[in-house]
């Protein structure tokens, strides 16, 4: 990744929660559009394996369900 780059994902990573919710979801965008450059070989860490195994027993067990995105965008645009 280049230094123009890294620096523009360093900025936006400094968006308070208090900001728009539009400006919140573009950083999301951000965030993930930078993670989906990484090379593919790059291994989730150990934490977050953790965390999954968690939701997705949540999910099995009826204690967690899933949110539609659009919803979930809408609630957030308010």
């Amino acid at each position: 990744m280049d230094d123009a780059r890294r620096s523009n994902i360093g900025a936006k990573s400094q968006v308070s929660i208090t900001h728009p919710s539009r400006e919140r979801i573009q950083t999301i965008k951000s965030l993930w559009d930078s993670r989906c450059q990484q090379p593919a070989d790059a291994s989730p860490s150990a934490w977050h394996g953790n965390i999954l195994a968690q939701r997705e027993k949540a999910l099995r067990q009826g204690a967690d369900r899933f949110k539609d995105w659009s919803m979930v965008k809408e609630e957030l645009l308010r």
